[in-house]
């Protein structure tokens, strides 16, 4: 907190009148930084292109968020610390992460009662698909053992889990023929 007050240029007191405790001030630091960091809403996902392409679109947007420095420096800080501030992790989970599946998930089930995809349960088939373009790449990321990976890698991943994922959640007839 001393720190802090040097740096802000006011006395430790000052500090302690807006921030009771330095779990309270990494609180609104952290909440700062995920409001900074994460769109005040998750990418649109529209009915005016076909499904494939709209998911692709909405993937791409994911996974460059997602190996954006600052988000993994942001996700590394909220893992090492949920322990001692589940609180935090859970705002972070709803300012970030929950948004994101909860507007895939909100497309997919429109989609499935439109009829032009087979998605029994919509918020699952979202974290499955979040979960697999997420996996060839983040943890590594995150633990500082691997690359960054670049355009090129990001559409293969982007194609194989479209792939598996719509062998799983598959189109119908007529979304294909449209």
């Amino acid at each position: 907190m001393e720190a802090v007050a040097r740096e802000a240029g006011v006395i430790k007191q000052t500090v302690y009148r807006y921030y009771a405790s330095k779990e309270a001030l990494f609180g609104a630091v952290m909440t700062g930084i995920c409001a900074r960091i994460f769109p005040e809403d998750a990418p649109d996902l529209t009915d005016d292109e076909d499904i494939r392409t709209t998911l692709a679109d909405f993937a791409r947007k994911f996974i460059v968020l997602h190996r954006d420095p600052d988000t993994v420096s942001l996700f590394r800080v909220v893992m090492a610390e949920a322990h001692r501030f589940p609180e935090l992790a859970q705002a972070f989970m709803g300012i970030g992460p929950d948004r994101f599946r909860g507007s895939l998930a909100t497309y997919l089930r429109r989609r499935a009662a439109d009829g032009f995809m087979e998605v029994p349960n919509p918020e699952a088939a979202a974290t499955y698909f979040l979960g697999m373009l997420l996996t060839p790449f983040h943890t590594g990321l995150c633990l500082g053992i691997r690359a960054t990976p670049r355009k090129r890698e990001t559409e293969a991943i982007i194609d194989e889990v479209l792939d598996i994922f719509l062998c799983a959640f598959p189109i119908r007839d007529a979304e294909k023929n449209s």
